[in-house]
């Protein structure tokens, strides 16, 4: 009687190291799929959540070698006609040249300034009546390489650009893409800057490299498997799904066959 009860005990410990094995191999397919998806992922926002005191960024300075696109009308579209320049270069001294107005500084200023500056002269020295200036740059363009879908110079015409807009212009970040390490190159006051941007936070949105600036550039970098795949010999990914599979198959068959 006692060595019946001590087999069904042997055999009952056998069956639940099996069942744990079968658990476990699971468990490590399904962690491994969700340490996947969670690369995939932007944003990584489990649940409704709200960003505060994000930091808006200041309005573009315009430069030297700036191209902007200047359009003015007022009360009386002919006579503003023989204002408009169309699109000016800001010259290697700063300024800009406006029909009948001249020379005009616009390096340093922001659009609404050189807007209100255009605007005032042409009220104060009664050229216009009631004037209405539009400014918008022309040449502002960024750069996008490495795992986008169409890396390239990518131009754009407002003031801001999120690096979120720049990926949908580039065409979005394909699996082969590390989201968590993106690459911003900046130029400011002669000095290179470089900063790691991780798009599967929500806190990108708070960054202070949110939006692009004029000629950055953005490099968003492979992930490891996929330089480990341009640098061992390839392998058709079904073969490699199929001997992952074999080998579930063949484990979880031993684990049942040993009871």
């Amino acid at each position: 009687m006692l060595e019946k009860i001590y087999k069904n005990i042997l055999i009952t410990k056998k069956y639940n190291r099996n069942i744990l094995s079968l658990v476990f191999i699971i468990s490590l397919f399904a962690i491994s799929s969700c340490a996947d998806t969670k690369k995939a992922m932007y944003f990584n926002v489990p649940e409704d959540a709200s960003l505060s005191n994000i930091t808006m960024p200041e309005d573009l300075v315009i430069q030297k070698n700036d191209i902007l696109g200047i359009s003015i009308t007022s009360l009386s579209p002919e006579a503003a006609a023989i204002y408009n320049p169309g699109n000016v270069l800001v010259n290697s001294d700063g300024t800009i040249q406006i029909p009948t107005l001249g020379s005009v500084t616009a390096a340093g200023l922001t659009k609404n300034a050189l807007k209100q500056k255009i605007t005032n002269e042409l009220t104060q020295k009664k050229l216009l009546v009631e004037p209405t200036v539009t400014i918008t740059f022309v040449n502002n363009r960024i750069v996008v390489l490495g795992e986008v879908g169409r890396p390239g110079v990518l131009p754009f015409s407002n003031e801001r650009l999120s690096i979120i807009e720049a990926v949908g212009l580039a065409g979005d970040l394909p699996m082969s893409a590390d989201k968590q390490n993106v690459l911003l190159i900046r130029e400011e006051n002669g000095t290179k800057i470089f900063r790691h941007l991780d798009l599967s936070s929500r806190n990108i949105f708070a960054s202070p490299y949110y939006y692009l600036k004029s000629n950055d550039v953005v490099y968003v970098q492979p992930t490891k498997a996929k330089l480990k795949s341009n640098t061992e010999p390839r392998i058709p990914g079904w073969i490699t799904f199929g001997i992952s599979t074999l080998s579930l198959i063949v484990g979880v068959a031993v684990i049942f066959l040993n009871k």
